[in-house]
């Protein structure tokens, strides 16, 4: 990773670690839909599908922004967080460095958007959540259950609106003439 991510992605974790800290032994009362629920909804494993091809290929393309990848393991989560007509979505990816001597792992923040019935995954411009394995309980890499906890309940704070409801405003303010552009200028650096 470049440095100047690491700073950047460290800024963005430092922020949201000490909000966390202090609320760390609050449970969230934040509406969540269970994964077991909505498995039989194909468009979650498909849509999951199409973002692991996506970032395969990218790393076989040999993208700059996501050659780390190769010395990461890496998973797309399982929960998908779908605007209400089912047409843009927040997903997670989740990374672990497999470096020993690595002292953070990852979870970044994708977007998705369908246009005429293909969908499209951003990765540039988008947050990263940086977890210093330090400040876990065990030795090592960060669990990937722990990632996509961590990384769940961050996307929630703004998902569900005071209602309770799915904010698609958050869903649909992401896809932007911007996050276009990042993306074929991330698509261009190889």
């Amino acid at each position: 990773m470049t440095t100047y991510r690491i700073m950047l992605v460290s800024v963005l974790f430092t922020s949201v670690l000490l909000g966390a800290c202090s609320n760390a032994n609050e449970k969230p009362q934040l509406p969540m839909v269970p994964i077991n629920q909505r498995s039989a909804d194909v468009r979650y494993s498909a849509l999951q599908k199409i973002a692991d091809q996506n970032i395969n290929k990218w790393i076989g393309d040999n993208i700059e922004e996501v050659r780390f990848l190769k010395e990461c393991t890496w998973k797309v989560d399982d929960e998908i967080f779908f605007n209400t007509r089912k047409d843009r979505a927040y997903l997670l990816l989740l990374i672990q460095d497999n470096d020993t001597s690595a002292a953070l792992d990852y979870v970044y923040v994708l977007y998705a958007a369908q246009n005429m019935s293909k969908w499209t995954i951003y990765f540039a411009g988008l947050p990263t959540f940086v977890i210093p394995r330090d400040r876990m309980p065990q030795v090592g890499k960060v669990a990937m259950g722990k990632l996509a906890e961590f990384g769940r309940q961050e996307i929630r704070k703004g998902y569900f609106g005071s209602n309770g409801q799915i904010d698609d405003k958050f869903v649909n303010a992401t896809f932007s003439e911007e996050l276009k552009a990042r993306h074929l200028e991330f698509l261009r650096k190889r």
